[in-house]
């Protein structure tokens, strides 16, 4: 099995998945990914997708993924965005997570990104989950409802994705509000 917070370099990145380079795109604010073609898979761009995956300390997550193929184990695998441009920059050390600064899981923007370990990632998930989650428990859970919805949707990527941003962005002002008289 392999290990969530296993290395990623450029260097892999490039041999053993095939990228052959990422590029911010200005207009649409998305990363734009070169592969090698294969039989296969004849394009060349990366294709991007939204995935849910469900974690103790942070459930329903949907966040940015790019699948790829594993030239060692002949196989398609699934890495997180933020990963790969993380990884495509700096590189990702082992027990290392890339964290998004904002907590929009949307904004892969390589300022908004950060490297934590394992243990202060969790961490930060916890104290971001329990705050004010009394009060907010309904909302999120809202939110959480309508990003499932969203991603159901028979809406294109490009919409799904510029839905879920808008929610965050909302939730984020909201948010923002209700902290500035604290």
């Amino acid at each position: 099995m392999a290990k969530y917070c296993s290395q990623l370099t450029k260097e892999m990145l490039m041999e053993k998945y095939g990228i052959k380079s990422l590029s911010w795109d200005e207009q649409s604010h998305k990363w734009i990914i070169t592969k090698d073609s294969t039989k296969k898979s004849p394009s060349t761009i990366c294709k991007q997708h939204l995935s849910t995956r469900k974690h103790k300390y942070s459930p329903n997550k949907v966040y940015e993924v790019v699948c790829v193929y594993d030239k060692d184990t002949k196989l398609m695998k699934t890495l997180s965005l933020a990963r790969v441009v993380w990884a495509w920059f700096y590189g990702v050390p082992e027990g290392y997570d890339v964290d998004h600064k904002d907590n929009n899981p949307h904004n892969n923007a390589l300022e908004n990104l950060q490297l934590l370990t394992r243990k202060e990632n969790i961490a930060k998930r916890y104290i971001d989950n329990n705050i004010n989650h009394c009060n907010q428990f309904t909302q999120l859970y809202d939110l959480d409802k309508t990003v499932e919805r969203i991603i159901n949707s028979n809406d294109s990527f490009d919409e799904k994705l510029r839905k879920i941003w808008s929610l965050y962005d909302l939730n984020s002002k909201t948010k923002i509000n209700n902290n500035k008289g604290e």
